[in-house]
C-alpha cells in the first residue's frame, strides 16, 4: 500500500509474476506514468491504486483480476484505452471517475457489479458495450470500498456523453431512496441496441433520454417495463423483437417523434398509456388479439392488420379520427364492441371472409364512412354496429348473415337498397330506423322476427319485397311506409292484410309466378340489383314489373362482389348465352 505514492518521476512499471495483489494507493499520483499492464497473476486491484496518474494513456488488466476497487483509476485524465480482463466481477465506486480522455469502454460478461459513479466525469465517453451473457449486471449503490451506502441519485455515468450503447445483459438496480437507472436522463444517448441475451427491460431504465433516436430490442426480450422509454422525445426508429409478450404501462409515453410502430405476434399485453403522447401515423400489428392499445390516437392514418391477428378487441381503434381506410384480412374471426367507434375519417372498410361477427357499436359514429364490404363469413351484426354512419351509401349484406342487432344501421341516411339473404332470421328494433334514403327492401322467407320500429322513418321507401310465407305480427313499419308498395308471395295477400303491422302500406300486391312469362328473370350465385325501366329490384325477386312489348326496355344489372351470372330468362326463354356474348362484346373481350 502507498508503495510508489506520488512518485512523479516514475514513467513505467513492470509488475512481477509473484505479485497477486496491488495494494491501496500503490501508484497514486504517479503523474508521469504512461502505461501499465497488470499481469494475469494479479487477482485484485485495490482502491485508488492508480488514482491521479494523469499521464496514463492505456491500461491492460489481466484475466485473473476479479475486482477493480473504488477510485482505482480515478483522475487518469489521459487514459484513452482500457482493457478489462474477462475475470473481473466488480468495478468499484469512482473506479474510472474523471477519466476525461476515455472514449469507449467494453465491459466483459464476467462483470456482475458496477458501483456508484464508476465512470462519472468521463466527459468524452461516447460508446459503452456491455457484453452478452447470462449473468445479470447489477448497478449497486453500496460501496464496499468506503463501507457505507450512498443515498444519492446513482449517476454511474454522470457527465458521460454516451451516444452509442450496446446492452448485452439484463441490468438490475435499486429504486430505493430515489436511486434510478444508470442510463436514465442521459440526453446525449442517441443509439441503443439491446442484445439477444437480454430477457427483460427494467422500469424507467431509459426514461428521459431525450436525444435517443434509435432503439433495437433483441429477440430474447420478453418484457418491456413501466416507463422504460418514458419521454424519449427524439425517438423515431423502434424495432421490437419477436419474443416480447408484455409492454408495460407508459413504456413509450411521450415519445412525440415516434410515428410508426410494429407490434410482433408475440405480444399479448400492452399496458395503459404505453404509447400515449406518440404521434403515431402508422401501426403494423401482428399480435393474436388487438386490444385497446391505440384508442383515441387521432394521428394514426394507416393500420396494417397482420396475418397472425385473429381478433380485434373492444375499443381497439376507437376515436382514431385520422384513420381513412382499413382492410381486415380473412384470418380475423371477430371484431369487438366499439372497435372502430367514432373513427370519423374512415371512408372505406373491407372485412375478410373469416370474420364471424361484428360487435356492438363496432363502427358507430363513423360519419365519413361511405363503403363497407363485408365478407360472407359474417353471421351476425351487433347492436348499433353502424349507428349514425350518415355517409354510408354502399354496403353488401353477406349471404351467411342470420341476425342484425338493434339500431345496427339506424340513421344511415345514404343507404338506398337492402337485400337480406336467405338465411336471415332476425332484425333488431330500430335496426334501420331513419334510413331516409332507403327506397327498396327485400325480406327472405327465413325471417322469423323483425323488431319494433326497425324501419320507422324510412320516408322514401317505395318497394318492399317479402318472401315470408309464415307471416308473423310486427311493429316494424310505420312513419315513412305509407307511400310504399308491399310485394308478397302469391296467395298470401289476405294473410298479410289480417296480420298486425303489415297493413300500413299504400298497397299490397301478390307476386304472381305467371308474370315471369312476361318479364325478365336473372339467376346468379350472389344477389345483385336490377333496374328495369327505372324501377330498382333484386335478382330473382322482380315481381310485378312491366316489360314494354313494342318499345325499348332499359335494363341495368348491378352484380355484387364475386357474383357470377348463371342464367338469364326473358319471356320464358333462356338467353344466357346471348347476354354473355353481348357483355363480352361491350367489354371488348
Amino acid at each position: 500500500e502507498n508503495t510508489f505514492d506520488s512518485c512523479s518521476s516514475l514513467t513505467s512499471v513492470t509488475i512481477p509474476n509473484s505479485v497477486t495483489e496491488i495494494g491501496v494507493q500503490a501508484f497514486k499520483n504517479c503523474s508521469s506514468l504512461t502505461s501499465v499492464i497488470v499481469p494475469d497473476n494479479v487477482t485484485n486491484i485495490k482502491g485508488s491504486t492508480f488514482e491521479g496518474c494523469s499521464s496514463l494513456t492505456f491500461a491492460t488488466i489481466g484475466n485473473n483480476v476479479t475486482s477493480i476497487e473504488g477510485s482505482a483509476f480515478k483522475g487518469c485524465s489521459s487514459l484513452t484505452s482500457v482493457t478489462i480482463g474477462n475475470s473481473v466481477t466488480s468495478i468499484g465506486e469512482n473506479a474510472f471517475a474523471n477519466c476525461s480522455s476515455l472514449t469507449s469502454v467494453f465491459i466483459p460478461n464476467s462483470v456482475t457489479n458496477i458501483y456508484y459513479q464508476a465512470f462519472s466525469g468521463c466527459r468524452n465517453l461516447t460508446s459503452v458495450t456491455i457484453e452478452d451473457g447470462t449473468e445479470d449486471l447489477y448497478f449497486s449503490y453500496y460501496s464496499e470500498y468506503n463501507g457505507y451506502s450512498s443515498y444519492y441519485i446513482s449517476d454511474y455515468f454522470w457527465d458521460c456523453p454516451i451516444e452509442s450503447l450496446y446492452l448485452g445483459r439484463n441490468i438490475n438496480y435499486s429504486t430505493y431512496s430515489g436511486l434510478k437507472s444508470p442510463f436514465a436522463n442521459n440526453s446525449l444517448l442517441t443509439s441503443l441496441i439491446i442484445g439477444n441475451s437480454v430477457t427483460s427491460i427494467r422500469e424507467n431504465v431509459f426514461s428521459n433520454c431525450s436525444g435517443l433516436t434509435s432503439v433495437t430490442i433483441g429477440n430474447s426480450v420478453t418484457s418491456i417495463g413501466y416507463g422504460a422509454f418514458f419521454d424519449c422525445l427524439s425517438l423515431t426508429s423502434l424495432a421490437i423483437g419477436n419474443s416480447v409478450t408484455t409492454i408495460g404501462e407508459c413504456a413509450f409515453y411521450g415519445c412525440e417523434n415516434l410515428t410508426s410502430v410494429t407490434i410482433p405476434n408475440s405480444v399479448t399485453s400492452i399496458g395503459e398509456n404505453a404509447f400515449n403522447g406518440c404521434n403515431l401515423i402508422e401501426a403494423e400489428i401482428h399480435a393474436n388479439t388487438i386490444e385497446s392499445w391505440f384508442k383515441d390516437f387521432q394521428s394514426i392514418q394507416r393500420i396494417t392488420v397482420g396475418k397472425e391477428v385473429t381478433n380485434i378487441g373492444g375499443y381497439a381503434f376507437a376515436g382514431c379520427s385520422g384513420l381513412t381506410s382499413i382492410e381486415i384480412p380473412s384470418n380475423v374471426i371477430g371484431i369487438g364492441s366499439s372497435s372502430f367507434q367514432n373513427c370519423s375519417g374512415l371512408t372505406t372498410i373491407a372485412i375478410g371472409n373469416g370474420v364471424k361477427s361484428i360487435g356492438s357499436c363496432a363502427f358507430s359514429g363513423c360519419s365519413g364512412l361511405t363503403t363497407v364490404t363485408i365478407g360472407n363469413g359474417v353471421k351476425s351484426i351487433g347492436e348499433q354496429a353502424f349507428l349514425g354512419c350518415t355517409g354510408l351509401t354502399s354496403i353488401n349484406i353477406p349471404s351467411n348473415l342470420t341476425s342484425i342487432g338493434a339500431d345496427a344501421f339506424s340513421g344511415c341516411i345514404g343507404i338506398t337498397a337492402i337485400d337480406l339473404p336467405n338465411r336471415m332470421n332476425s332484425i333488431g328494433q330500430n335496426a334501420f330506423r331513419d334510413c331516409s334514403g332507403l327506397t327498396t327492401l327485400s325480406l327472405p322467407n327465413s325471417m322469423t322476427s323483425i323488431g319494433d320500429y326497425a324501419f320507422y322513418g324510412c320516408t322514401n321507401l317505395e318497394s318492399v319485397y317479402s318472401e315470408i310465407t309464415d307471416v308473423f305480427s310486427i311493429d316494424a313499419f310505420g312513419e315513412g311506409s305509407e307511400n310504399a308498395t308491399l310485394y308478397v308471395p302469391y296467395g298470401t295477400k289476405l294473410t298479410y292484410i289480417q296480420t298486425p303491422g303489415w297493413n300500413v302500406f299504400k298497397d299490397i300486391i301478390e307476386m304472381d309466378p305467371a308474370l315471369q312469362n312476361t318479364s325478365l328473370l336473372l339467376s346468379c350465385n350472389s344477389k345483385g340489383s336490377i333496374t328495369i325501366n327505372g324501377t330498382t329490384l333484386f335478382t330473382n325477386k322482380i315481381g310485378n314489373v312491366e316489360i314494354l312489348e313494342d318499345a325499348e326496355n332499359t335494363i341495368v344489372f348491378t352484380p355484387k362482389a364475386n357474383c357470377k351470372l348463371e342464367q338469364v330468362c326473358f319471356n320464358g326463354f333462356d338467353i344466357t348465352t346471348d347476354v354473355v356474348l353481348l357483355v363480352n362484346m361491350i367489354l371488348g373481350q
